[in-house]
């Protein structure tokens, strides 16, 4: 009389096998939620970036078209030079050829278009290196010591205040 064994069960070497398998899918899966998260802020940025070239175009097409056979300067034209800090006198199409601007500014060349209100020390730390990075430094001062008075802490807190005095030192 022969029985057979009936196997119940799995074996160790068929759960090590397992847990690996699903243990890779695993990864892979939260590896593409990763790359995913990464880049969900570049939208948003392509966004604003868009309406503020659209906002610098109505701007341009807003503005007469120059006649490049009379002198404008004679006719009290703008006579240049044709920066960021005077673009609120640009007075025609042309005076906004090779134009360039770092940040975004209001026609003044002020950032106070960018100063929402808030209290976010996060928010004023990006406000801070960005008007330092476009060496408008007294601003970026203000901006600083603006991070000291909202209720951020750690590592970013003792950054504003290392900035803020090597700011004020110079």
């Amino acid at each position: 009389m022969c029985t057979r064994r009936v196997q119940i069960g799995v074996s160790l070497i068929e759960a090590v096998l397992f847990i690996v398998v699903v243990s890779v899918a695993l990864v892979v899966v939260l590896k593409a939620f990763d790359i995913a998260n990464q880049g969900s802020a570049d939208p948003l940025l392509r966004r604003q970036a868009l309406a503020i070239a659209q906002s610098l175009l109505d701007e341009i097409n807003q503005k007469p078209f120059g006649d490049s056979n009379t002198d404008d300067v004679a006719q009290g034209g703008f006579a240049g030079p044709y920066t960021s800090a005077n673009r609120q006198w640009f007075d025609d199409v042309d005076d906004y050829d090779g134009f360039s601007m770092n940040g975004i500014r209001r026609l003044d060349n002020s950032c106070e278009a960018l100063r929402l209100d808030t209290n976010q020390g996060n928010w004023w730390i990006g406000m801070a290196v960005a008007l330092e990075k476009s060496n408008a430094r007294t601003d970026a001062g203000a901006a600083y010591q603006r991070v000291l008075q909202t209720r951020l802490s750690g590592e970013l807190r003792e950054f504003a205040e290392q900035k803020a005095k090597s700011l004020a030192e110079r």
